[in-house]
C-alpha cells in the first residue's frame, strides 16, 4: 500500500499492525502483512512523538499537549487530557502508569 502523504514518521508495531504518522496530525494502522489500511486517525494539532502501544490501547501526544488513548484495533479514541506543555518525548507505560515528559514537567497517570 501506498500511502497518499510526503512524509511518514512516528511509527509503532503491535502485534500484527503497524502505526505510521504523516503530515503532522494524522496516523494510519497498517496490517503488516499486506499494508492494508486498517483506519485513520486525525489530532486536532501535530503529532509530535511516536505513539505508545500496550494492551490493546495506543497512546500519541500532540505537541501542544494533548494526551490520547486510542483503540489500537478500531483507532476510536478512548479518551483524552491535556497537559498544556509542549511534547518533546513518546508517552512511555511503566508500573502501571502512563508516563509523559513534557517541557520541564513528567507527568504519570495510573492506568
Amino acid at each position: 500500500m501506498v500511502l497518499p502523504y510526503r512524509q511518514l514518521r512516528l511509527h509503532a508495531v503491535a502485534d500484527d499492525t503497524v502505526y505510521v504518522g504523516s503530515e503532522g496530525d494524522h496516523l494510519t494502522a497498517l496490517d503488516a502483512m499486506t499494508g492494508t489500511k486498517r483506519w485513520g486517525f486525525s489530532a486536532a494539532d501535530t503529532l509530535w512523538a511516536d505513539p505508545t502501544v500496550t494492551d490493546g490501547v495506543l497512546y500519541t501526544a500532540e505537541k501542544t499537549g494533548t494526551l490520547s488513548a486510542l483503540d489500537a484495533a478500531t483507532g476510536s479514541r478512548l479518551w483524552s487530557v491535556k497537559t498544556h506543555s509542549t511534547v518533546k518525548y513518546p508517552p512511555v507505560v511503566a508500573n502501571g502508569a502512563l508516563c509523559l515528559a513534557t517541557g520541564a514537567k513528567l507527568h504519570a497517570l495510573p492506568l
